[in-house]
């Protein structure tokens, strides 16, 4: 059996009766289901997507690890909790970048261990969620599904301790702020976030000129020094060939929107790598300076854009700074 990618409109469970507690008495086995208790599509796909990114074997995981399937406006959204054990467990929320998936959050998720109650989610388009893949039509898309998230969770008194995003789960996470979805308490840890791609000013006048093309062909370069990791990427199904430019053009209204705001109050830690060749990072740090004051910036020598994709003589640098954070 291989890895199918879900683009139908499915609603295997209702969120709301399913979602999980995130830890406290009695949350594991009676709120989101667990693999035992999945549907067919679950059963087959979730248990191979964790084998596929290398987790733990799904027998050991069961009691620990509860997929869902639910449903926001048109989107059916794939979300998978890793439960804690510990009583002090933090909650967490991990929202991974564009062309990616909960699955890239393996290394960080494994970390972090029982430290936290881990909530991933992926995105539309994206991942096991439907939607055209890695196309949006406006960011308001990735909006409704935050929102979704942040009031059931609100409902249950189980909003997360800290978020943590990636790339343009960075941007969701900062318009997210923006339209006070993140609780004040919180804290947010953008992982080379994305607010200008690199050479974003030519491709958005080449974007304007040629407004009649709906795509261009990706070109898969290195993300990060470890071959291993960029050959899997290349290869791996998720991740789409092409460029859809109906995103791009999405990212593009709400970069000049977004940097037109005044001081956002957020609780802030950016980790940025020095050889980023993806995000323009000088220039997103410079608006994260401005928007955000007390923002706390890392960076990270030489690492590349997918932080948590290095080789461990750089993953473990990022570690040691979410270890400041998340004690």
């Amino acid at each position: 059996m291989t890895l199918s990618i879900n683009t139908a409109h499915t609603a295997a469970f209702d969120y709301e009766s399913h979602l999980s507690e995130w830890g406290g008495k009695g949350s594991r086995g009676n709120g989101l289901p667990s693999y035992s208790q999945n549907s067919d599509f679950l059963l087959s796909q979730s248990d191979l997507f964790l084998k596929h990114y290398q987790f733990q074997s799904p027998a050991d995981l069961k009691g620990k690890v509860f997929g869902n399937i639910w449903q926001t406006g048109s989107y059916s959204i794939h979300s998978m909790l890793f439960s804690s054990h510990r009583p002090d467990a933090k909650r967490c929320l991990l929202i991974h970048g564009y062309f990616d998936n909960a699955g890239y959050f393996k290394h960080l998720i494994d970390y972090l261990g029982d430290r936290c109650h881990v909530l991933t989610i992926d995105l539309p388009g994206h991942g096991l969620s439907s939607g055209p893949r890695a196309e949006i039509n406006d960011i308001s898309e990735y909006m409704e599904v935050i929102e979704k998230l942040m009031a059931v969770l609100g409902e249950k008194k189980q909003l997360p301790d800290y978020f943590i995003g990636h790339s343009a789960g960075g941007a969701i996470l900062l318009e997210a702020g923006r339209r006070h979805l993140i609780p004040e308490a919180s804290q947010t840890v953008l992982l080379a976030p994305l607010i200008y791609w690199h050479q974003s000013f030519l491709t958005s006048t080449l974007i304007g000129f040629f407004s009649s093309l709906t795509s261009v062909p990706r070109f898969f370069r290195s993300r990060t020094h470890d071959s291993d990791f960029n050959r899997f990427q290349r290869e791996e199904p998720f991740q789409h060939k092409t460029v859809p430019l109906n995103w791009a053009r999405a990212l593009i209204r709400w970069q000049k929107s977004f940097v037109q705001q005044d001081n956002l109050g957020l609780n802030v830690t950016v980790i940025q790598g020095t050889a980023d060749k993806v995000v323009d990072w000088p220039q997103n740090l410079a608006e994260i300076s401005r928007l955000i004051p007390k923002s706390r910036i890392y960076l990270v020598e030489g690492a590349m854009h997918q932080l948590i994709n290095e080789p461990m003589r750089y993953r473990k640098e990022v570690f040691s700074k979410i270890d400041a954070i998340i004690r």
